[in-house]
């Protein structure tokens, strides 16, 4: 019986360990997208979503909707993914300015960011990670928030 109780332990401390190592990388991503959103620098985008983001979300194509309206895809189906992304995130940065984050929830694989923006708006990102590591980045989505 000792021996079990022992054993439940330790399993109970590495099953904590490891989701406190999860939500860290998880978390830290988040902190960093922030910081980098605040820059003007289409080559801090580059290297933040090469380093930070899953094959499978580089390659995704993006697509914007406006609520009310319909999906916006990119015009260009040959333009480069990785750019894509870059454009992405210089409107971003135009929405926020300089931000920070206001607020951080996970919820399993997912992790909402609320950022304020030296612009006055805001704008919410819902991360999706990996389950395991590394803890890529595997979905965004991103709605303004007019009016809080």
């Amino acid at each position: 019986m000792k021996h079990i109780l022992i054993i439940t332990i330790l399993f109970v401390s590495f099953t904590t360990l490891a989701q406190d190592h999860a939500t860290h990388k998880m978390e830290s991503r988040a902190k960093e997208l922030i910081a980098v959103l605040s820059k003007s620098d289409k080559e801090a985008y580059r290297k933040y979503v090469k380093a930070n983001y899953t094959e499978a979300l580089i390659n995704k194509k993006m697509k914007m909707s406006v609520q009310g309206g319909d999906a916006i895809a990119p015009k260009n189906d040959d333009s480069d993914p990785v750019q894509d992304k870059v454009n992405m995130y210089t409107r971003f940065h135009e929405d926020l300015g300089e931000a920070k984050i206001t607020s951080m929830k996970q919820t399993g694989e997912k992790l909402t960011v609320e950022a304020e923006g030296s612009t006055g708006a805001n704008l919410s990102f819902v991360l999706t990670f990996q389950k395991e590591e590394p803890y890529l980045i595997d979905g965004l989505s991103v709605q303004m928030v007019i009016g809080r």
